[in-house]
């Protein structure tokens, strides 16, 4: 649950509030840079290259990125769906309840806990989660 202002902003379980505030995003590694940046401009995806040779496509999940990559004969390294945090999705959300206090608090059903996002008056956010024993 997040409240925001007074104001009930999300009321979901934790995977369904996560997936309704981030983006699908798959984070791919490979030898053959050049060759993955052509294929996935060529099949419409919107990609960046980091720092450390790693590539953010943006929209997609890794099936999808995977079945391309194997399609064309890609070597893939790594193969991952990022996505946002607990905290980065609390926060997103609460964004604009900066002068009250919002608490989001979601439960894992597979462990039984319940973490909170918190937006002090003094604009600060703060997030509680238990720790896993």
């Amino acid at each position: 649950m997040v409240l925001g202002r007074g104001r009930l902003l999300a009321d979901l379980a934790m995977q369904d509030f996560l997936g309704s505030r981030s983006r699908p995003r798959v984070r791919v590694r490979t030898t053959e840079s050049t060759r993955l940046r052509d294929v996935l401009i060529r099949k419409g995806y919107e990609s960046a290259q980091g720092d450390d040779g790693r590539w953010t496509v943006e929209g997609a999940k890794a099936g999808e990125i995977g079945a391309i990559v194997v399609t064309d004969g890609i070597p893939v390294l790594e193969l991952i769906d990022e996505q946002a945090t607990l905290e980065q999705a609390c926060l997103d959300l609460t964004s604009d309840a900066m002068e009250f206090a919002a608490a989001a608090t979601s439960r894992d059903p597979a462990m039984g806990r319940i973490a909170r996002c918190h937006v002090l008056k003094d604009g600060a956010r703060r997030l509680e989660a238990p720790q896993i024993p």
